[in-house]
């Protein structure tokens, strides 16, 4: 009998350490990478970025539109992505409107307010991945643009924002 007693005890302890599921770790600012740009039919796309978040707070509710996220506020959007153009040099350029020639009015920029992602504000890490529909397509890039990219950053509900990453090229015809 003393020889079973250090075996059960052994093999309980294996037991309990394979139970225990040891959870992903990531810090509380969301990290994303592009995934893919998608064209669905002629007159629609998705862009899909996956994220990481430490604390789970990644998106927002119905009802938060007030404070940071009221509707005259940045934050109103939790999901950002800039237009950016391949000039007759190759290089890519932010689209800016210009008021005159020494005032930019702005730029070519797609906001997006992506869904509270938790339930009841648990604060758990999370992955996964993001898809933006843009629908129509077609009307979401400048003529005489044929090769365009956006640049993708979100923000949390404590706003920390993520990395920016940029698209891959995107063939417009």
């Amino acid at each position: 009998m003393k020889r079973i007693i250090p075996f059960l005890t052994l093999f309980t302890g294996l037991l309990l350490s394979w139970g225990c599921k040891k959870e992903d770790t990531f810090p509380p600012e969301p990290a994303i990478e592009f995934k893919e740009f998608k064209k669905l039919g002629n007159d629609s796309a998705q862009v899909i970025i996956t994220f990481t978040d430490g604390d789970g707070d990644i998106g927002l509710g119905q009802e938060d539109t007030t404070g940071p996220f009221n509707n005259t506020s940045k934050y109103y959007y939790n999901f950002f992505m800039r237009y950016y153009y391949q000039d007759s040099l190759g290089n890519f350029k932010p689209f800016l409107l210009y008021l005159n020639t020494d005032t930019i009015l702005d730029t070519l920029d797609f906001n997006y307010r992506v869904p509270n992602l938790t339930q009841n504000d648990q604060k758990e890490s999370l992955t996964g991945d993001i898809i933006v529909t843009l629908h129509p397509f077609t009307l979401y890039h400048a003529p005489g643009h044929n090769v365009i990219r956006y640049e993708i950053y979100i923000v949390d509900r404590e706003l920390h924002e993520s990395n920016k990453v940029m698209s891959t090229d995107i063939l417009v015809q």
